[in-house]
This record gives structure tokens, C-alpha cells and sequence, in this order.
């Protein structure tokens, strides 16, 4: 059990209290490691929007960061010549991979590097990351704002 009454000195046990008559409280915690740190992972959006900003902006980075590298690889896994997958067009390093999955996501537009419509599986890597990127956008821009717009505490 997370809590175990304990009766003071020389106290009755005839009802367990949780606070005495003078206002001690009667109630010992025992808590291990993940039972104290349990709440705040069952709760993680309020978690992340009492972070501090720094760990909020770190975290939206490394999720963007991640977002590009995973489908960076995807696309340049999927340019291979021995790959079941279609090729792209003209990726011939990872920085290639890297910068179209950058385009893509951010939407500033294709330059050397598109997907033609006659690759389905680039298609689909393509809409997935867009999917990705709307999902990663509206969270970040809630966290954001609900963190903007609470309450502080003022002098």
C-alpha cells in the first residue's frame, strides 16, 4: 500500500485519523521510484507545458530533427538500385535524402530533388510524412500556447 496509518504515541486505536487534533497529519508515505514519478508520465502534456522553455523548445527540436532524419532514411533506403522500392530522383548522398525530406515537411518546394508520380511507395512515404508533420506542428503550437496562455503567479 501506497499509505500505512500509524497511531502517535499513546494514541487510541480506536479510529484511524489522517490528521490529530492538533493538526499533525497521521499518514506516512511509502513510495518507491516509479510510483513518485509515475504521475507525471501518466499526465505528459501538463508535464510538458510546466517544463521550463528551454526543455519545451528542445523537445519540439528533437522531435523535428527526428521527424527529417527517419524519413531521410526512408527516402534514401528507397533510392537504392537493389531496393523493392522506386527511385526518387538524382538522391545520391543522405544529404540529398536529408534536404527532400526537409523540403517536404516545411513545404518550401521542390528544387532538384521530387518525387514523380510513377513511384506509389514514394507517394505513400511522402503523405506519411505529411501526415507526420501536421500532427507534430498542431502539438507543438498547443503546447506552446497553452504555456503562453496560463495564468502566473504575480507579486
Amino acid at each position: 500500500p501506497l499509505m500505512e496509518w500509524q497511531p502517535r504515541d499513546g494514541a487510541k486505536k480506536r479510529l484511524p485519523r489522517l490528521i490529530d487534533v492538533a493538526g499533525n497529519i497521521q499518514v506516512r508515505r511509502k513510495m518507491n521510484l516509479s510510483a513518485r514519478y509515475g504521475h507525471y508520465y501518466k499526465d505528459m502534456f501538463t508535464t510538458i507545458v510546466d517544463a521550463p522553455w528551454w526543455k519545451l523548445l528542445l523537445c519540439g527540436w528533437t522531435c523535428y530533427v527526428s521527424i527529417w532524419l527517419f524519413f531521410a532514411f526512408l527516402y534514401w533506403a528507397g533510392d537504392n538500385e537493389d531496393s523493392p522500392f522506386c527511385h526518387t530522383s538524382q538522391l545520391d548522398t543522405f544529404m540529398d535524402a536529408l534536404l527532400l525530406s526537409i523540403d517536404s515537411q516545411t513545404t518550401i518546394g521542390f528544387g532538384n530533388y521530387s518525387i514523380t508520380s510513377d513511384c506509389f511507395s514514394g507517394v505513400v512515404i511522402l503523405i506519411l510524412q505529411c501526415l507526420c508533420s501536421v500532427i507534430l506542428d498542431a502539438s507543438f503550437m498547443g503546447l506552446v500556447f497553452a504555456k503562453i496562455s496560463r495564468p502566473q503567479h504575480r507579486a
